[in-house]
């Protein structure tokens, strides 16, 4: 099967639900200071142009989250706590972004298993931010917005029905957000692959045709090409 040229970039089905049932668990996993983060984030992003649609980057002196971990059985390379987005060394390595597009910033790990400590936990921000989406072909709902400093409204897409990528796209990074809507995160073919072939879990690159497709078939770059996925069998992605 023919490689696509960018995937869109989640967490696997199964880290998902494990973080879902470990955060409902007592002395599971938690964000210690959690109100603080979105506080925090809340008033970073009120300062970027688009709002809370913005990603912008953190200041040197911004909140450090402070993660709690399990003592064994959970230390995957990619997962998220509320606002917070966890990379591992392996991953952060494999990625290998400069600071113009992706930045990292210090988490304090208070608690977790020889597993967890050795992941080297930093929050990853993905502050790169180009045109991708193919406005004619696509199938979207479009959603208003209101820039924060002027008070001005602006569309941007939030919801897809089917995601086309431009034919000319031409980002100056591998890791990015889509402009048009400022959340979907796209990654080159050669950096999906870079991330497979080290074997960094809890991540999934998806092909963006069916990316939020109601339907059972998906389709993921794996380390050695392409895999479909029936989401009414057992998720052989999710690790």
């Amino acid at each position: 099967m023919e490689h696509h040229t960018y995937w869109t970039v989640r967490e696997t089905w199964r880290v998902s639900e494990h973080v879902s049932r470990l955060l409902a668990a007592a002395g599971g996993l938690q964000l210690v200071n959690d109100r603080d983060v979105f506080s925090a984030c809340s008033a970073l992003y009120r300062q970027c142009p688009v709002g809370f649609y913005g990603n912008p980057p953190f200041p040197p002196d911004f909140i450090q989250p402070r993660l709690r971990m399990p003592v064994s059985g959970f230390a995957p390379d990619y997962f998220r706590v509320g606002r917070v987005t966890l990379a591992s060394r392996r991953l952060r390595e494999a990625l290998n972004q400069a600071t113009e597009a992706v930045q990292y910033h210090p988490v304090a790990l208070v608690a977790g298993g020889p597993d967890a400590w050795q992941q080297d936990y930093l929050w990853m921000n993905i502050v790169a931010c180009h045109p991708a989406i193919d406005l004619e072909r696509a199938s979207y709902e479009m959603g208003e917005g209101t820039v924060s400093t002027t008070g001005e409204k602006f569309r941007h897409i939030q919801f897809y029905e089917r995601m086309v990528i431009r034919d000319d796209i031409a980002p100056s990074a591998e890791l990015f957000r889509v402009a048009e809507d400022f959340t979907t995160v796209l990654a080159s073919d050669a950096l999906a692959e870079r991330a497979m072939r080290a074997g960094c879990t809890g991540i999934a690159f998806e092909d963006p045709a069916t990316y939020r497709n109601l339907g059972p078939l998906h389709r993921y770059r794996i380390a050695t090409g392409v895999m479909e996925e029936d989401m009414n069998q057992v998720f052989p992605m999710a690790r």
